[in-house]
């Protein structure tokens, strides 16, 4: 690839449709959520004490992990945003850097900086 083709907005859409679905998950697996589960288990009596008992092993086990898994959802939102924002903020200081190397070189014929030390045949 010749040069970057990223799309922020496009990354910023998509990166906000993630931050909803890891709020969703999150709501989902939160400690009130699995609490109004083993209350609603609760109400089975002693008949469903050795299924409520399994599924809140489940549960605990399923919310640890999807916490790890939360956590490095957040990490990569992190890291893409940052990728993301250096990407704008270099291309703000290629453009200016490009500006000020064009006007000195307009006014001082000195294009050095746009070759190198070497200048291309033909080059004025």
């Amino acid at each position: 690839m010749s040069r970057w083709q990223l799309q922020p907005d496009a990354i910023t859409s998509v990166l906000t449709a993630v931050e909803g679905d890891l709020e969703t998950m999150n709501g989902a697996w939160s400690a009130e959520a699995l609490d109004a589960v083993s209350a609603s288990m609760s109400a089975s009596g002693p008949v469903g004490a050795d299924v409520q008992s399994a599924l809140t092993a489940v549960l605990n086990s399923q919310g640890e992990r999807l916490a790890a898994m939360g956590g490095r959802v957040s990490a990569g939102l992190v890291g893409v945003e940052s990728a993301v924002n250096c990407f704008e903020a270099g291309q703000e200081e290629m453009l200016e850097e490009c500006q000020t190397h064009m006007v000195a070189s307009a006014g001082s014929g000195d294009f050095s900086w746009w070759y190198g030390y070497e200048r291309p045949a033909g080059a004025v």
